[in-house]
């Protein structure tokens, strides 16, 4: 970690959470909301997501967050599997369903955290597809800011918060937890940006290889990393991550919903070099690969 790096990280550290209890505040006081209506836009903006059982009392307001953005979706959709039965949604999930939220199930897979992206954009082929987490309440302008940085780079992943790629001295991949973690210094689009779900992550329409859709292959090679699969299935289509640190510096994480964060087992394990390693044999790509950022 560089030293101004390290400066930023602290920070923001030191902010983060002043600002995240003002964005609560602001989301759960909130009584009303507009609903989701087709604009008639071209460009239709798709908020996917997906959750579980243990997470369904935080839900609704991650919905709130997204339905008080200052730049609206045109739909937003929490995707679940066959683990989550559909008289199981609670009276305040269903409250969210007057205002355009949508709830599709999936009654043969369950794809984990692969859902948030998995269906949407197989649905909505020509759309841009923006994924959250649900246990995030988000700032107002999340969306206006990533579609800025999509206007400026069309062919990019646009991500509110990014991990750098590092390397060990012989150019091998270096541990996950050795990673320039929520990096803004790289300021354009680059195959070593790693996009991170928690802070919202935008794609544009057919940015990723079609492998990406394999059902099997991901219960296979990737389950439980939806990023690290993300990642390779970009980089083998040539399509370069690029950071939108005002995006999503700051948000507010529900720590009730953190007792089963995924995320939590896969750093503090190291499992997430066990899953992008095992990405990449699947793409077939080499370490040195994410350091090619030509044309």
């Amino acid at each position: 970690m560089s030293v101004l790096h390290g400066l930023k990280w602290k920070v923001n550290k030191m902010l983060e959470k002043p600002l995240g209890r003002h964005i609560y505040r602001r989301v759960s006081r909130a009584k009303n909301f507009p609903v989701i209506q087709d604009d008639g836009a071209k460009e239709k903006i798709i908020v996917s997501l997906t959750s579980f059982p243990p997470r369904f009392s935080t839900l609704p307001l991650c919905l709130k967050s997204i339905l008080l953005q200052s730049r609206r979706p045109d739909k937003v959709i929490v995707w679940f599997g066959n683990d989550v039965e559909e008289d199981t949604l609670t009276a305040d999930m269903r409250e969210m369903e007057k205002y355009g939220v949508e709830y599709r199930f999936d009654e043969q897979l369950n794809l984990k955290p692969h859902k948030k992206y998995f269906y949407a954009m197989q649905e909505y082929k020509d759309s841009v597809v923006i994924t959250i987490d649900d246990d995030v309440i988000y700032p107002r302008k999340m969306i206006e800011k990533l579609l800025r940085k999509h206007r400026k780079y069309p062919e990019a992943v646009c991500a509110g918060r990014v991990h750098k790629i590092t390397y060990t001295t012989d150019n091998k991949i270096a541990s996950y937890t050795q990673w320039r973690h929520m990096d803004d210094l790289v300021k354009g689009p680059s195959y070593e940006l790693v996009a991170i779900g928690i802070g919202g992550v935008l794609y544009p329409p057919h940015c990723l290889d079609e492998r990406v859709f394999r059902a099997d292959d991901i219960l296979s090679y990737c389950l439980d990393a939806d990023d690290m699969w993300l990642k390779c299935a970009s980089y083998v289509k040539g399509t370069k991550v690029v950071s939108v640190p005002n995006a999503s510096r700051f948000l507010y994480t529900m720590e009730e919903a953190q007792k089963v964060a995924l995320c939590d087992t896969n750093v503090n394990e190291n499992r997430n070099d066990v899953f992008l390693k095992s990405a990449m044999k699947y793409f077939g790509i080499k370490d040195e690969d994410f350091l090619s950022d030509k044309g």
